[in-house]
């Protein structure tokens, strides 16, 4: 394993040339010397250890995605069902106040016809005195 590290050095050290990736050489380097000691067995068994927990890690990540993109659809869903309601509150909020008015101007028309033929009436009984007379 050493040998393969000192071919491939680390490029993100390089790029960055920051202290962190100083930390990060000697936590890598510490890593590496753990590794190397041991046996073929215990390294077998960290290897198949570390990939376990890649895959549960990947099938967990993978069913969240999914379970985002479900909640993401209901969510706009909801979203646009409520831009449909309130649209409709709208129109009807417009159509109450039109129906109010005209119900306003209705009570208006039918006091205006109740007079009429109130007067009406009076003026029925003038030309009755009238012809009377």
């Amino acid at each position: 394993l050493e040998t393969v590290r000192s071919r491939l050095p680390n490029i993100d050290a390089i790029e960055s040339g920051d202290a962190r990736s100083d930390k990060q050489l000697k936590v890598e380097d510490d890593t590496m010397k753990m590794i190397s000691n041991l046996s073929t067995p215990i390294t077998k068994t960290l290897l198949i250890e570390v990939l376990d927990n890649l895959t549960a890690s990947e099938i967990d990540r993978s069913m969240m995605k999914g379970t985002l993109q479900r909640k993401d659809a209901a969510l706009y869903s909801s979203e646009n069902e409520v831009q449909v309601l309130h649209g409709q509150i709208v129109g009807l909020s417009k159509d109450l106040k039109k129906r109010n008015n005209r119900m306003s101007s209705t009570e208006g028309d039918e006091v205006a016809h109740e007079k009429i033929e109130k007067m009406s009436h009076e003026i029925h009984d003038l030309k009755e005195a009238v012809d009377i007379n």
